[in-house]
């Protein structure tokens, strides 16, 4: 019986730490309220752009901040971009690489390594 490799648990999982311009400022003022909402929306968008290039099977010439990441697999293949022609490294998503929670690469993140 074999157990589930859970990517969270992974010392390669990776998932972007999303700044926020707004920390230590109160709400105190609508234009503060309103830029953080603003912000909100970006990230918002920035998530569903994520999405549709996932659910495309498009790959991440970019680091997702949507969706968890392998450090192991990413970096490995590259995209071109079309404008400059120069290659970017592939994000590849936790979700696409241990669908199944079998991945042959799992390392708990109290391993040794």
């Amino acid at each position: 019986m074999s157990s589930k490799s859970i990517c969270s648990a992974c010392k390669h999982h990776r998932l972007a730490a999303i700044p926020d311009p707004f920390e230590g400022l109160r709400l105190a003022s609508a234009k503060v309220f309103e830029l953080r909402t603003k912000w909100q929306t970006e990230l918002a968008n920035r998530a569903a752009l994520e999405e549709q290039r996932y659910l495309a099977a498009q790959p991440f010439d970019f680091e997702p901040v949507a969706y968890p990441w392998c450090f192991k697999f990413s970096g490995v293949e590259t995209s071109v971009d079309a404008s400059t022609g120069e290659a970017l490294p592939v994000f590849v998503l936790c979700v696409q690489r241990n669908p199944d929670g079998m991945c042959t690469e799992f390392t708990g993140v109290d391993a040794d390594g």
